[in-house]
């Protein structure tokens, strides 16, 4: 008899594991983060990760920037900042006047309207809550004339010239075109008339001498930053032909004065420090909300996970 009950509570317990480990494998969804009162699993986050790109290589970083979307929502309802439902409709209808035309234009971009509403009210109540909390942050003239002396080569411009060329490229009975390489008005005749596939056509407009050698040879573009402006030049010889061209016009190098760049400096200066003052105030909030995240859980198995998350279980119960 004693053998019977031993062998029954053997079959008993086996069978509880097994349908524990069942039940595991079906059912249990790992945990990927946790902050406030929210808490989102893995199937939570396969039901919205494709709003955030379906890079398999970066669904951590995506995962990590939801969890702090998360947080800033979480802390939008404590403080009971909300974002009007007219002003977010008002951002949908951007994507398309009537229903049909917004479902279409979402259906290209993988999304339902109710994906599309979440998303835009994500961003705006983001927006709304660093508003708010960097309203106080200003900009002083000492820190605008500070940056603009310790940068003043960022603000500087190089010569540019607006530069018009044609180019023969292995053209036979070259002497053809002679007539049109006389004076300027021939050469904008032939510019505006000949059409040939060996003959390219070009017209740089206030290019610096960087972009130009992007566009055309190094030796080239150097000679025609050398050239005196309204005069053809040419034939150029190089690997490809012969290149006739004529500067139109020379900009001199300059240096910005402030007041031209001054409110360029100011929005930069602005930004950079709103952001610093926002990541450490979002620093501080993971701090207070409890904030986890288990980016692993993304490719733990269900089982492991579960071993994994249960002293987080045991925290959210108490």
């Amino acid at each position: 008899m004693q053998f019977r009950n031993i062998y029954m509570t053997g079959l008993v317990l086996i069978g509880c594991i097994t349908l524990f480990l069942l039940y595991v494998q079906l059912f249990y969804s790992p945990l990927l983060y946790i902050t406030g009162d929210t808490v989102v699993r893995r199937a939570d986050w396969e039901r919205v990760s494709h709003m955030y790109g379906n890079m398999m290589t970066r669904q951590e970083e995506f995962l990590k920037q939801r969890s702090l979307e998360d947080v800033v929502l979480h802390y939008a309802k404590q403080q009971q900042i909300i974002v009007n439902d007219e002003a977010v409709k008002a951002q949908m209808n951007q994507l398309g006047s009537n229903k049909t035309e917004r479902i279409k234009q979402l259906k290209s971009l993988g999304m339902t309207e109710e994906e599309s509403y979440q998303n835009i009210y994500r961003a705006m109540t983001g927006f709304q809550v660093k508003q708010q909390l960097t309203k106080h942050i200003t900009v002083s003239e000492q820190e605008i004339q500070s940056v603009y002396q310790q940068n003043i080569e960022a603000f500087s411009v190089p010569e540019l010239r607006t530069i018009k060329y044609i180019h023969i490229k292995n053209l036979q009975n070259k002497h053809e075109l002679d007539r049109y390489f006389l004076s300027i008005e021939s050469f904008k005749d032939a510019y505006e008339i000949v059409q040939h596939p060996s003959i390219q056509k070009g017209l740089q407009e206030l290019v610096s001498i960087a972009q130009l050698q992007g566009e055309l040879s190094k030796p080239i573009a150097t000679y025609m930053f050398q050239a005196p402006e309204n005069q053809l030049i040419g034939p150029i010889q190089d690997i490809e032909g012969q290149i006739w061209f004529y500067v139109e016009a020379v900009q001199k190098p300059q240096i910005l004065p402030l007041p031209t760049v001054k409110a360029k400096i100011h929005s930069t200066i602005l930004l950079e420090k709103q952001t610093a003052f926002f990541q450490k105030w979002l620093k501080t909030q993971k701090k207070v909300q409890h904030y986890k995240i288990f980016p692993g859980n993304l490719k733990r198995h269900q089982l492991i996970s579960f071993w994994f998350d249960l002293p987080h279980h045991v925290m959210l119960l108490l």
